[in-house]
């Protein structure tokens, strides 16, 4: 497993630099948010971190696509490994990214104070924590095979997500919308309920995963 996550880390150490950049520029704007002089970079700095976080909680995929391209890895592989060690380590190193992610947004939402957002971002978190079930249970029987069909698939519900629960719910609050309770149901309450289900279901998928890679676990 420590090999796997070495290998993990490895791959995504410059995904690891962007995050950490992000953030401390987010807390530098923050610091500084009511200079007129930054205004024009906030723009700059929303698309940024846009397309941080879409690296942080996509990292896995981005590391498996790496994985087929580049042969450099082997060398970890000399001696047998199994692959129950390494879905281990990629779902310990997936949870791991989640919370990259979220100190990423953590540190962006300071801007402006755009704290409601959190509420899209447990929705993001949940729909990726179900996506990376559908991993688990592909890589049983398939391992890294397909990896770009599976990162399509795997940012399919996050778009949707991004389109219809972010930017509804952040236009909710600048515009001090009252759109009745089911809306506000949609909103408020069902990006709990989407991440509890997703931790479960996530839970589940690594168990099925794992049992049915028993029979032929050495690679």
């Amino acid at each position: 497993m420590k090999k796997q996550l070495y290998l993990n880390f490895s791959y995504s150490k410059w995904i690891w630099l962007f995050g950490g950049v992000m953030i401390i520029v987010n807390l530098t704007l923050t610091a500084f948010q009511s200079a007129d002089n930054i205004q024009p970079l906030i723009e700059i700095i929303n698309i940024l971190n846009i397309i941080a976080l879409g690296y942080t909680m996509s990292s896995m995929q981005s590391i498996h696509a790496r994985i087929r391209e580049n042969d450099s890895h082997q060398f970890l592989y000399a001696l047998p490994v199994r692959k129950s060690e390494i879905l281990r380590a990629d779902c310990i190193y997936h949870i791991i990214m989640l919370l990259l992610t979220v100190a990423v947004f953590s540190s962006y939402v300071t801007i402006g104070h755009k704290y409601h957002l959190y509420y899209g971002l447990l929705m993001l978190v949940g729909a990726s924590l179900f996506m990376m079930s559908l991993y688990n249970i592909m890589f049983s029987q398939t391992w890294i095979q397909n990896v770009y069909i599976k990162t399509f698939i795997y940012f399919i519900p996050l778009g949707i997500i991004f389109m219809f629960h972010v930017m509804p719910l952040n236009n909710t609050f600048i515009y001090d919308l009252d759109l009745g309770a089911a809306w506000e149901f949609y909103l408020f309450r069902i990006p709990f309920i989407v991440l509890v289900a997703g931790a479960l279901v996530y839970a589940v998928s690594y168990y099925f995963a794992k049992k049915k890679i028993i029979k032929s676990d050495i690679i």
